[in-house]
């Protein structure tokens, strides 16, 4: 009966790695996906907790002069000439339409 009741330890060892790891983790990268940043998750990953109250600090890095690509709808920083998800020209608000 030493095998059943070594079981109980590690049932609880493997739900508190998954509290302090796994849902970090998860969190961080929907995080990260809501600020168009995904290498926010790493944070997570690496800093459990910790790493996850990081990430939800840092910036979405676009600005408030942020554009939309004509082509593929993305948000790009308002100086971008070409945008970063589909490489498609910008025209950039300062020089107008022509």
């Amino acid at each position: 009966m030493s095998g059943a009741s070594a079981a109980g330890p590690i049932a609880v060892l493997v739900l508190l790695a998954i509290f302090l790891w796994l849902v970090p983790a998860v969190l961080a990268y929907q995080v990260g996906e809501k600020k168009r940043r995904l290498g926010l998750v790493w944070w997570g990953v690496c800093l459990g907790w910790i790493g996850l109250a990081i990430a939800a600090m840092v910036g979405d890095g676009i600005g408030p002069d942020a554009q939309r690509c004509p082509h593929c709808k993305s948000l790009v920083p308002g100086d971008a000439t070409r945008c970063r998800h589909c490489a498609g020209e910008l025209r950039s608000p300062l020089h107008g339409a022509g």
